[in-house]
């Protein structure tokens, strides 16, 4: 950033000279390495910025120097030092500029559970008019990657919060991101297996969905290892569950004649531990 002066952006300056420096600030990150510029705390000052202006364009510019800021591979312990104000600060924009801040903040995710389970999943499920929508399809793989990557290494009350308040919105609203939906489906699987065991919904999805890709049926046959294995060893309740659906035995042996390895794998342990218990 040597040809820009970022200092200026800290002393008060009319709109238009703000939106100028904010553009080239733009232009200069998209060339420059994270770690060549993390001693000027450029992200920390744009947060600063977040509360300080109300124009439109003005904010939009800001989040996108913030979002190609924070993309940058080098900036994860930047992301993870951004103070709560920050988290707080994007939420309330997400309205405003839902695909921006939805994308910045599944970068926070990963350092910021805590304060993003629960205060973010109502905007998640919350309606936008398409008007405001360059592609709706775009912001719904947005928004699901961001559930994805809370539910990464979340804890188990986490998890709970996450099934709870989005388990319908993600299993009944026919998202075209079946893969991304299905990993989700897998961490709760290790989180919440017996819940999951008991939610129709979950084996209607899993069913309908079990032969879309490869890593479609790679993660499906983890989820079922997973919630196969907690019946095996719980009460009648949950095997009576498992025994209803008819479609997956013959579901796990059709897998033992695909090519993927990691999926021949996952459904041979999950007949094992079938024909273990019966």
């Amino acid at each position: 950033l040597a040809s820009f002066h970022y200092q200026e952006l800290v002393t008060p300056t009319s709109n238009d000279e703000l939106l100028r420096l904010l553009q080239a600030l733009n232009v200069n990150l998209k060339k420059t390495d994270f770690s060549s510029i993390a001693h000027l705390e450029v992200d920390r000052l744009l947060v600063r910025k977040l509360c300080q202006i109300s124009s439109h364009r003005l904010l939009e510019a800001l989040l996108v120097a913030l979002d190609t800021l924070w993309a940058k591979s080098d900036a994860q312990n930047s992301v993870l030092n951004c103070g709560s104000d920050a988290i707080s600060w994007l939420l309330q924009l997400w309205q405003q500029f839902p695909e921006l801040v939805c994308r910045i903040l599944t970068v926070c995710a990963k350092h910021h559970k805590e304060q993003l389970i629960p205060d973010a999943l109502p905007l998640v499920t919350a309606s936008h008019s398409t008007a405001t929508m360059d592609d709706e399809s775009y912001y719904d793989s947005l928004r699901l990657l961001f559930v994805k990557e809370l539910a990464l290494n979340a804890t188990h009350k986490q998890q709970w919060i996450l099934y709870e308040q989005l388990g319908d919105f993600i299993l009944l609203n026919n998202f075209q991101e079946i893969e991304v939906v299905t990993r989700i489906l897998w961490n709760w699987a290790i989180s919440l297996p017996k819940p999951i065991l008991l939610n129709q919904a979950v084996w209607r999805y899993i069913r309908d969905h079990w032969s879309h890709s490869v890593q479609t049926q790679r993660n499906l046959a983890a989820v079922v290892g997973n919630l196969i294995n907690t019946a095996c060893s719980n009460h009648r309740e949950i095997v009576k569950a498992v025994e209803q659906q008819d479609w997956m035995v013959p579901a796990l042996f059709a897998n033992l004649e695909t090519y993927d390895a990691d999926t021949r794998r996952r459904s041979m342990r999950t007949l094992r531990c079938l024909a273990s218990n019966t």
